[in-house]
């Protein structure tokens, strides 16, 4: 489908394992110009979650360089997610590791006349 939504919303999706990072270009694509495209992500820690984010990063910035939307704002949160790997209540204690995972929520605005 192309320029069919007013709003493009994707959560927690965009992490290794899941979509590949040129899904963002497919929303881009499925979005009204003028709309808005939503995505949430956890913060994850890991190598691999590490060069995700840089070849995400990349390409958000690179598809904002083309014209293909604007950003109209990056949202942190320090409770994204509940971290599951949190095993008991004695280890939360001990541990003192966190209990959520941080995250972001990116907001774009398609362009008007975008050449994708």
């Amino acid at each position: 489908m192309t320029g069919v939504f007013d709003v493009v919303i994707l959560v927690g999706a965009l992490s290794p394992g899941f979509v590949p990072v040129s899904v963002v270009r497919e929303l881009c694509h499925a979005t009204k110009p003028g709309g808005f495209i939503c995505i949430a992500r956890g913060l994850y820690p890991g190598a691999t979650e590490e060069i995700y984010k840089k070849d995400l990063e990349r390409e958000l910035q690179l598809m904002e360089d083309k014209g293909l939307w604007s950003l109209v704002g990056i949202k942190p949160t320090d409770r994204y997610i509940k971290n599951v790997h949190l095993t008991t209540e004695a280890d939360r204690k001990d541990e003192q590791e966190e209990q959520y995972i941080s995250g972001n929520v990116y907001l774009y605005k398609k362009s008007i006349n975008p050449s994708i």
